[in-house]
């Protein structure tokens, strides 16, 4: 179900990317690639600082969670060590739990970084989480960016592992539109 998760996130994520960018994107590679695709597995996770705990109506509410993880990226640009800071609600349900978060992230490197955000949810246990992290390049990175769909997926073993798959983008990131006017009447 959670190869699944990331297969059905990976397909929204170019279906978002794609549309009429294709277009463009055609007429860019005659001057060569302007992006890459790019993958990645969480190799470690460390939980460095426990939330604030609290309560909002029937939501709880998780404020200020720090972690420390590494990944194995297939590009060299990105680097392993990934620090975030997260918020979330978790909301109960007749099935479970259901969490939405807010992530800020920073891929560590020696010499650049990348900073970012993710949005996402996950339902009660590590077995199903997702998330859209996207980045800004720093440093000798400036001018690129990314954007990475995170799944949880489970192996044969019922073991939990992170996925991730997207794309380092040769450009800095569009300027988000204005939000749609609702129609007069």
């Amino acid at each position: 179900m959670g190869a699944l998760r990331l297969s059905l996130v990976g397909a929204v994520l170019l279906a978002l990317l794609g549309g009429q960018g294709g277009a463009v994107l055609a007429q860019a590679g005659a001057e060569g690639p302007t992006l890459t695709p790019v993958t990645g597995t969480q190799a470690s996770f460390e939980l460095v600082a426990y939330p604030e705990v609290g309560t909002e109506g029937s939501i709880e509410t998780y404020r200020g969670v720090q972690f420390r993880r590494t990944f194995e990226w297939s590009d060299p640009r990105l680097p392993s060590l990934l620090l975030s800071n997260v918020n979330s609600n978790w909301h109960v349900t007749d099935e479970g739990e259901v969490s939405e978060f807010a992530q800020t992230h920073r891929l560590v490197g020696e010499e650049s970084d990348w900073v970012g955000t993710e949005y996402g949810f996950q339902e009660e246990g590590l077995g199903s989480s997702l998330g859209l992290h996207v980045y800004r390049g720093e440093g000798a990175y400036e001018g690129l960016s990314a954007m990475i769909a995170r799944g949880d997926v489970v192996d044969e073993a019922g073991n939990t592992g992170t996925e991730c798959s997207g794309y380092i983008f040769e450009s800095e990131l569009p300027p988000m539109p204005d939000p749609v006017e609702p129609p007069a009447g």
